[in-house]
């Protein structure tokens, strides 16, 4: 737990995480940002419902909010599956059925490569 609020407090490293695809990123911080967009996503979807049956309008910041937060996952899936030594063209198979599950768990299971590779130097050895 103490890791993750460290990560959370990190807003240079969560901003660099969220906007760029190049290099590679090791399991920690990607399980960490995944638990936080989780968290958020959760937040606005209770928000959302909530605010919904008062007024359906009000609740389109919170689904904005949502979906804002969906994409910022975009880049650090990116730079795990370069860590794992793949292209990130392999994101697309988020949208298959079923592989998307497998990948997913394949991206939060699998250790990265241990030699650096054409994505970058081995985040741990840093």
């Amino acid at each position: 737990m103490e890791n993750f609020i460290k990560f959370l407090k990190d807003t240079q490293g969560l901003k660099r995480l969220a906007t760029t695809w190049d290099g590679r990123i090791n399991r920690q911080p990607f399980c960490f940002m995944i638990l936080a967009v989780m968290l958020v996503n959760i937040v606005s979807v209770i928000l959302a419902s909530i605010f919904v049956t008062i007024l359906p309008i009000l609740a389109l910041p919170f689904l904005l909010v949502y979906l804002l937060v969906g994409l910022a996952t975009i880049c650090p899936t990116i730079t795990r599956t370069h860590d794992l030594g793949y292209t990130g063209w392999l994101i697309f198979l988020m949208f298959v059925p079923i592989v998307n599950m497998v990948y997913f768990i394949l991206l939060l299971a699998m250790e990265g490569t241990p030699q650096d590779n054409q994505y970058g130097a081995n985040p741990l050895k840093k």
